[in-house]
């Protein structure tokens, strides 16, 4: 079953969900997989990386990035063969409230799906990390 919500015109009336996605990956998968800088590069973009590597945590703080990446993929409908890891980027604001910049094919499927709002929560406790996509739009 379909269903959307509507509010006031003030606050979006009219947008819908379209899409949800939601991943959830072991700490220490990441942590042994950080050991190869290949990973790193393949994965992460410079600025993900700074940040990353600037936390006591850092492998927590790869692995809900990656997490986030794989969210995000799933929240647009396609997977991250159809589009690279680095056209998915987790920027943290000055707040701190994780954010997603879209580059090449993952901006495109965003317009295309005619996405105009994501939403993004990244978690991580000892032993895994965790993180939830919602992608708002249509009218």
């Amino acid at each position: 079953m379909l269903f959307s919500l509507s509010w006031d015109k003030e606050l979006g009336a009219g947008l819908m969900i379209q899409g949800i996605g939601i991943d959830s990956i072991e700490i220490e998968r990441i942590k042994k997989a950080c050991t190869r800088e290949s990973f790193i590069f393949r994965v992460f973009t410079e600025k993900e990386r700074k940040y990353c590597l600037n936390k006591k945590e850092s492998a927590s703080s790869f692995a809900a990035r990656f997490a986030a990446k794989e969210a995000v993929a799933k929240a647009l409908g396609v997977g991250l063969g159809k589009i690279s890891w680095q056209e998915i980027e987790i920027e943290n604001s000055n707040d701190k409230k994780p954010g997603v910049i879209l580059h090449g094919q993952a901006k495109n499927r965003f317009i295309e799906i005619q996405a105009k709002y994501v939403h993004i929560s990244l978690s991580h406790d000892k032993e895994r990390a965790l993180a939830m996509v919602i992608i708002e739009g249509g009218e």
